[in-house]
């Protein structure tokens, strides 16, 4: 044997102690040095893989190793879903952990070079799951779901960006995750948060369409105008203007709208302007322009009801 010739070490699960000597097999290599060998029988490849059905050659006798470009971990994910394999080892079953989303996005890319529907297969249901849900990477779980054609997935992972600031350009994680997005889908979802932003605007200020079905705010509460009195009080309308394009601010941050109203949105000076203005007749000392509870009420009752229909 040469000095620098490379000894063969096989992962367990494809050794050569495991081989079927009723069964041709073929020998895979990792791009990594040292790399680790997998034997695999070639019918196995050739029926799961249009790649391989493209480039092994069923009458193929001699079993000189295949180089291939991806890393161990990866073919041992990729090849144990392919031949029906569990791993065992401690370390083979953290790298075949789906609950991680660059190992699934890895997986996802090997799919396709591969032409692999089964593993393909295996993200979708691995993007499906509970805990890549909740994952706190909904951009990405959306890319790849765009990328894969999934729309469900697609439409799920779009509501779940809700909470991101994706008009944040000094967000610098946001902004690196849309710029994984194709165009298309980029537009997309810019165009489901901005129709939430501009939709609760215009139910607050009472100008949604009427082909838009959106419910609208009951403008009598909010101009001014005095329950004691009944005089329309002159600055209640730009108070209230005010207070509605600080909520738009807000909706451009946070889409969801759960923070538009709440302790901390109390505390914007638009809405403590609102909230403290009173009536200026001379029968009506301390009564307020504004009925703060109802209007509140009403505010949360256009969020509830804004479009989450993504398209």
């Amino acid at each position: 044997m040469a000095a620098n010739a490379e000894v063969q070490v096989y992962h367990p699960l494809f050794s050569l102690d495991s081989q079927d000597s009723n069964v041709v097999y073929v020998t895979l290599r990792s791009k990594e040095t040292p790399a680790t060998y997998f034997s695999v029988p070639p019918f196995v490849l050739r029926r799961t893989s249009g790649y391989f059905f493209g480039v092994l050659d069923p009458t193929r006798v001699d079993n000189f190793p295949i180089p291939l470009d991806e890393p161990a971990p990866l073919l041992v994910l990729a090849l144990s879903i392919l031949c029906g394999l569990v791993p065992t080892s401690k370390e083979d079953k953290e790298h075949c952990d789906l609950k991680n989303l660059d190992t699934v996005e890895s997986l996802f890319d090997l799919s396709q070079r591969w032409d692999a529907p089964a593993l393909a297969s295996r993200v979708r249901d691995a993007i499906s799951s509970l805990p890549l849900a909740e994952n706190a990477d909904p951009i990405r779980s959306y890319a790849l779901a765009t990328r894969a054609g999934w729309g469900q997935l697609a439409r799920d992972a779009a509501r779940r960006t809700l909470v991101l600031p994706l008009f944040n350009f000094e967000d610098e994680k946001v902004q690196k995750q849309l710029h994984g997005l194709s165009t298309t889908a980029l537009l997309r979802l810019f165009a489901f948060h901005r129709k939430r932003r501009d939709s609760l605007d215009q139910m607050l200020r009472g100008k949604a369409r009427e082909n838009e079905a959106l419910v609208v705010l009951d403008q009598e509460l909010v101009v001014g105008r005095c329950k004691k009195c009944g005089e329309v009080q002159a600055t209640a309308r730009g108070l209230w203007i005010e207070y509605c394009s600080r909520i738009s601010v807000e909706m451009d941050v946070r889409p969801l709208g759960d923070k538009v109203v709440g302790l901390a949105a109390d505390a914007w000076n638009e809405a403590l302007a609102c909230w403290s203005a009173e009536c200026g007749g001379p029968n009506c000392p301390g009564e307020k322009t504004f009925d703060r509870e109802k209007i509140l009420l009403e505010i949360q009752r256009c969020i509830s009801t804004l479009p989450d229909d993504f398209e």
